[in-house]
């Protein structure tokens, strides 16, 4: 595919999207956002639960193209920090552009994958040269309810694995989770953090061990919310979310 890559204006910025994408980056291209109703909502909720005019720190951790890094790098009262983490090399070059397309200075970017150990791992990531969900690659190739539906790859290559832990994070207030099956690793690998600070989470079910990751949060104390599509909010026990009967989400 020649010049796969396109600029387009979306309501989280000025974005270089690939046009190959058949998730996000289509709906970026054809309607100018991406999950902005869990946005809107995770915007409200820090604002209703954390005191302004303090530091908080967020992690967008399987951030992809950067639509949660670009949208709540900046919240009214708030001295915001972001870790985004990106584990394809090529997204997450196109990540790196998307900060810089839109002059932020206040995220800060990995390439690597979020795990439960510091090490490394072999990977063979898509080849962006081809039509594919490519937010659905999973790095792991035992995960369940597989769904990634790229046919060709790149050479394999070896990329870094992180820990939530390993951040040092002081004031966390969320952590977007869409790691591709990986999920109940990164909660392993967070449990420090977790336990002193206990952010708000959004994640995804359906490829993890979704009954390790309930069973660790429990014992945290959080409360579990599942919402459609395969999507979880997780938030301290006493912190309330309303789902409507249409499932539409809101805070009050």
């Amino acid at each position: 595919m020649k010049f796969p890559n396109l600029l387009t204006q979306t309501d989280h910025g000025l974005m270089l999207v690939n046009k190959g994408d058949r998730m996000v980056g289509r709906n970026l291209i054809e309607k100018g956002e991406w999950e902005l109703q869990y946005i809107n909502v995770i915007r409200k909720l820090i604002m209703r639960h954390y005191p302004a005019n303090q530091p908080i720190e967020i992690v967008d951790a399987g951030a992809n193209l950067g639509v949660y890094s670009l949208s709540l790098h900046a919240i009214p009262g708030y001295t915001v920090k972001v870790h985004a983490i990106e584990a394809q090399r090529l997204i997450f070059q196109i990540l790196n552009a998307n900060i810089a397309l839109n002059g932020i200075q206040n995220v800060w970017t990995h390439h690597g994958a979020v795990s439960n150990v510091l090490g490394t791992m072999q990977v063979r990531c898509p080849d962006l040269n081809q039509v594919a969900n490519f937010g659905a690659f999973e790095l792991m190739k035992d995960v369940r309810n597989p769904d990634f539906d790229g046919s060709a790859y790149l050479p394999v290559e070896t990329i870094q694995t992180l820990t939530i832990d390993s951040l040092g994070l002081e004031h966390c207030a969320f952590i977007k989770l869409d790691v591709e099956g990986m999920e109940h690793l990164a909660i392993q690998g967070a449990l420090k953090m977790l336990e002193a600070q206990k952010p708000i989470i959004f994640f995804e079910r359906h490829k993890t061990d979704y009954a390790a990751v309930i069973a660790d949060l429990s014992a945290l104390g959080y409360d579990i919310w599942e919402l459609p599509s395969f999507n979880v909010i997780a938030m301290r026990k006493g912190w309330e979310l309303k789902v409507t009967p249409s499932r539409k989400l809101t805070p009050d």
